[in-house]
């Protein structure tokens, strides 16, 4: 059970969220929305075929956004002395990847339907940002979530290469707070790698990534202003600024 969790099925809106909330990555619970709690305590359970349409998988992949972000701004150091946290910070990171490992493989979604191919790149994307939203208090100091959460970004890099200029009309405003989280990452070990210690380690491949997102974020934020703020933050990092 998460932390706060009553017991009570997590609600979680689908195709609700007004744009503000999507381009600022607050993917709050509602009261009138389908219930998900199934999904975390039966998912070793078998699956009826709705629940992997693009649908279903994006309210799965919005509530694990949802429950990350909660679970991990539970965090404090108190929190480890019951030991309540770390069981559920890891029952979690399962539910994420066994549910990144349901997902259509990247390689079969640019052949899929425009619908469906917008779809399933939010739904990757939203799995991903989940992994690194979890690991974000922890991985300035602790190299495991630092590795875990550099993974998830560079998957959510991955997901980018599918999106062609065509696409961007169509894309959902989501996937603003999911770029801007694994730009954080890659930021931080951009810091990390220019301040290693006796000498500064190659920097190139983090640059790349900065600037791949940078991209994808400038042309979305040409319709959702809150995306071209975080583009700007990226530019500035790379800007040395």
């Amino acid at each position: 059970m998460l932390p706060g969790w009553s017991g009570k099925p997590i609600m979680v809106p689908m195709y609700r969220y007004p744009v503000i909330d999507y381009e600022n990555g607050e993917l709050d619970a509602g009261s009138s929305s389908p219930t998900i709690r199934g999904f975390f305590v039966q998912q070793g359970q078998s699956a009826s075929l709705s629940s992997f349409s693009p649908a279903a998988l994006r309210v799965k992949a919005s509530a694990l956004f949802e429950g990350a972000n909660r679970l991990s701004s539970s965090w404090s150091p108190r929190s480890l002395a019951t030991g309540s946290f770390s069981e559920n910070f890891s029952a979690f990171e399962h539910s994420i990847i066994r549910f990144t490992t349901t997902l259509l493989p990247l390689h079969q979604v640019g052949g899929a339907i425009p619908d469906d191919k917008y779809a399933l790149i939010v739904i990757h994307s939203l799995a991903h940002a989940s992994m690194i939203r979890l690991h974000t208090p922890f991985m300035r100091d602790d190299a495991v979530s630092r590795e875990k959460a550099l993974r998830a970004a560079r998957s959510m890099i991955h997901v980018t290469k599918l999106i062609t200029d065509a696409d961007f009309e169509f894309l959902d405003p989501v996937l603003g707070p999911c770029w801007a989280s694994a730009a954080k990452v890659f930021e931080t070990e951009l810091t990390r790698l220019q301040t290693s210690w006796p000498d500064p380690l190659n920097t190139m491949e983090v640059r790349g990534d900065l600037e791949t997102l940078l991209y994808v974020m400038t042309k979305l934020g040409a319709k959702f202003p809150l995306v071209a703020y975080h583009s700007a933050k990226v530019q500035s990092c790379l800007d040395g600024e």
